[in-house]
């Protein structure tokens, strides 16, 4: 007996199913349990059944211990799985490192990989990720009630814990607009070279997806936008986790006669005696049977004007319609069914603001504030610099606005070593920019063995040249003349909005 197979891949991309009206609130579907015992919520979006908590596993799925590990230093250079509390504190939820997602739980290359995930759920891929956002946009839960472009953080972001922001559509206006979608992502932040970072301003979540030379792609959401980020992070870096449950046969009608209703299967179709049976029954005869009982007939002009029928197009065709998320189509010319999904792809990092006129020296606390030409995430900065005695650490810092006294956005330590300058590249993870808007880097000196101030030199300009997007700050204060500029050059990735036809298997 031919199997008859209403996938829930079709029944979305032609008839989604929203479950709810538009951007109504959504609330938990059922609950479900990991391999210790704890209990969670999910929710089904579409076609997709989405935890709405964050993993909170110590084993493995087979019982193995996941090590709590405290140690920043330790954390930095683990090549197995691992997780934390954020700060240390168990108040604050846990993050794991992607070593610990993965299953590596062991430095053998030939043990087979752990399961971190429950029996029946998976860590989500960044395509299962890019269907659920596509999902939630296209069913209204863009802040604005739109249908198109990626507006959706705020409503599956939680109603608490996030720090304020007044920008429309952010996350953190007015919380009490926040989660329509259910979802609850918390801002538990992450560990971001090797340092906590973010509580309260951003998740971060895992996706399985590897990205190249040790990076994995993750989700980002930050309290200061409305659209959700992907990113790809080192693998010793640490964030949340959500699950996605694994895909199941039991979704398949068979009309053999043979399968239980425990399993939304008709157990005998020529006599059904169990109600929910008959109701299977009811449904298939007024679905299945209109495409005069062939699978064919998804593709075949249809016997009855109650028949589902794609749209059988060729290439030139299908470019000539005007596509919306989720759509699908039968390519005659290839001879396969075909979908159409929108997402941003982050693209490389390209120079934003520079100002690379050198002629004078200086060192001790120094700023340099600048304007950001473009939206993106700010990923690498270069300063030239050089030690004047012995060397020194650093203290470099990304600070939000002009001067000294915003917030700190990111933070780390350079030892500096070389004594004639050199520029020199601080990797920054976890900051977005907005075009117009101003930041400012700092340099202090942490110690040194110089005996006196300066220490070392960042390369400036004195000539009068000023650049015109900031200015210079000497301890904290504008620098009196206003005609002296550090030099430095930003790096920033943005985005783009691809639109594109893939193939469905």
């Amino acid at each position: 007996m031919k199997r008859i197979l209403l996938t829930f891949s079709i029944s979305f991309l032609i008839f989604p199913f929203t479950g709810a009206a538009q951007g109504e609130q959504r609330y938990a579907s059922g609950t479900a349990t990991d391999q210790e015992n704890n209990s969670f919520e999910w929710i089904n979006y579409g076609t997709q059944d989405w935890t709405i908590e964050n993993a909170k596993v110590e084993t493995y799925r087979d019982g193995t211990e996941i090590p709590q590990v405290t140690d920043a230093s330790v954390w930095a250079n683990l090549t197995t799985g691992a997780w934390c509390y954020y700060d240390n504190d168990p108040t604050k939820g846990k993050l794991y490192n992607w070593y610990a997602v993965a299953g590596i739980h062991d430095s053998d290359p030939n043990t087979p990989n752990k399961e971190f995930a429950p029996e029946g759920w998976h860590v989500p891929s960044d395509a299962e990720w890019i269907i659920l956002e596509n999902y939630l946009i296209a069913n209204g839960y863009n802040y604005d009630g739109t249908t198109t472009g990626n507006k959706i953080a705020k409503s599956m972001s939680s109603n608490d814990s996030w720090t304020n922001w007044t920008a429309d559509g952010a996350i953190g206006n007015d919380l009490t607009l926040n989660n329509l979608s259910g979802f609850k992502a918390l801002p538990f932040g992450s560990i971001l070279n090797n340092v906590f970072s973010g509580f309260g301003s951003e998740a971060r979540f895992w996706t399985s997806t590897y990205f190249g030379s040790n990076r994995l792609w993750h989700k980002r959401f930050d309290y200061r936008f409305a659209h959700i980020y992907s990113h790809n992070e080192g693998a010793t870096h640490a964030a949340s986790v959500r699950f996605v449950r694994d895909s199941q046969s039991e979704g398949d009608i068979q009309l053999n006669g043979t399968v239980s209703v425990e399993n939304n299967q008709v157990k005998n179709v020529a006599d059904p005696t169990d109600n929910q049976d008959v109701a299977t029954k009811n449904y298939v005869d007024s679905n299945v049977n209109s495409f005069s009982g062939s699978y064919s007939d998804l593709t075949d002009t249809p016997t009855s004007s109650l028949a589902f029928q794609l749209p059988m197009l060729t290439t030139a065709q299908r470019d000539e319609i005007v596509a919306s998320s989720g759509m699908m189509i039968y390519n005659v010319d290839v001879n396969e069914f075909q979908g159409f999904q929108n997402y941003e792809k982050q693209l490389p990092a390209e120079i934003d603001q520079q100002h690379l006129t050198i002629n004078n020296g200086g060192g001790e606390n120094r700023a340099q504030s600048f304007t950001s030409s473009a939206t993106g995430e700010l990923t690498l900065v270069k300063l030239p610099l050089s030690v004047m005695m012995e060397s020194i650490s650093l203290s470099f810092k990304i600070i939000e606005g002009e001067g000294v006294n915003g917030t700190v956005l990111f933070e780390t330590s350079y030892n500096l070593t070389n004594s004639n300058q050199e520029w020199i590249e601080f990797g920054i993870s976890g900051v977005d920019v907005i075009s117009g808007n101003l930041y400012t880097i700092q340099l202090t000196e942490e110690n040194s063995g110089c005996g006196m101030p300066p220490c070392y030199t960042w390369g400036m300009d004195t000539s009068g040249n000023n650049y015109s997007g900031g200015q210079f700050f000497y301890n904290g204060t504008p620098y009196s003349n206003g005609e002296y500029d550090s030099a430095f050059i930003t790096y920033v990735s943005s985005e783009e909005l691809v639109n594109e036809w893939i193939t469905l298997h």
